[in-house]
């Protein structure tokens, strides 16, 4: 059927020894015949039809956190690598689809949190990191991102077991999924909203919690109390984003949007730190 849209399998962020496991990126250079150059090899004529491509970004880190032990892996902080490539495929026509220009998307993405995993990261922190994933993916082009899970699964019998998938979800574990314990990372994705200072203000993007049109109000809180700074108005998709001058660049910013306020974002730097992704 020609109006079948036709995914690519996803691609793991890491790859190992060659002749065990390939690295993303070099992968999909010898998928589509680029050179690492991303210009075409000339001894190789295939191509791929595709009309969009897959990447599992999981990262070891946060959402700057590039994987530098090899320079065709894929974290977080290497997604402009991998739209680069795929736009190097799509201009020499080593990726073939209906549109011409190849989509990117993140099926599978996750940290684990603490609680209940005591090896995932604090909650603090996955607020404010899950939020910034999702601008950093859209910020890259992503076009879809599908968390890996929503409702945690049980703790495990021994602390070995905490290594394994399964404690990143927005719930908590809930013998009845009807029945389970909401968590504060719950709205960083519902409400996604971030904010980073600037040289002469600070810079914000977010999208609505309905992906739907609308005013956006942007409150700052320097210490005492919520103060509205400005009003934006989200497009058709639910996004918004600005940058304006501000004489304050601390304290915390937020979004209200119809009533429901976004995770406060601190304007203050977040340094990246070591946290596996499936945590243990």
């Amino acid at each position: 059927s020609p109006d079948v849209q036709i995914l690519a399998a996803g691609l793991a962020p890491l790859g190992g020894p060659i002749g065990i496991s390939t690295a993303p990126l070099r992968f999909l250079r010898r998928l589509t015949c680029l050179k690492a150059t991303l210009k075409p090899n000339a001894k190789c004529d295939g191509f791929i039809k595709a009309d969009i491509l897959d990447i599992h970004p999981y990262t070891t880190g946060g959402p700057t956190h590039k994987a530098l032990e090899n320079k065709d892996n894929v974290a977080l902080g290497d997604l402009v690598e991998l739209r680069a490539t795929a736009g190097a495929a799509d201009r020499y026509r080593k990726i073939r689809g209906a549109k011409g220009l190849t989509r990117l998307w993140a099926t599978e993405f996750s940290w684990d949190t603490r609680p209940p995993d005591p090896g995932g990261l604090p909650m603090w922190l996955a607020k404010r990191w899950i939020a910034e994933a999702l601008y950093r993916m859209w910020d890259a082009g992503i076009s879809v991102m599908t968390w890996a899970s929503i409702v945690d699964a049980p703790s495990p019998d021994s602390e070995q077991l905490w290594a394994y998938p399964g404690h990143s979800g927005f719930f908590f574990h809930a013998v009845n999924p009807a029945d389970a314990r909401k968590k504060g990372s719950y709205q960083a994705f519902r409400f996604p909203f971030v904010a980073f200072r600037t040289a002469r203000g600070f810079r914000f993007w977010g999208r609505t919690p309905n992906s739907k049109g609308g005013k956006v109000k942007i409150q700052q809180d320097s210490g005492s109390g919520w103060r509205s700074i400005v009003k934006v108005k989200a497009n058709k998709y639910g996004l918004f984003r600005r940058t304006i001058g501000a004489r304050n660049r601390t304290g915390r910013v937020r979004a209200v949007y119809a009533g429901s306020n976004a995770i406060p974002f601190s304007l203050k730097n977040v340094p990246d730190t070591y946290y596996k992704p499936f945590g243990g």
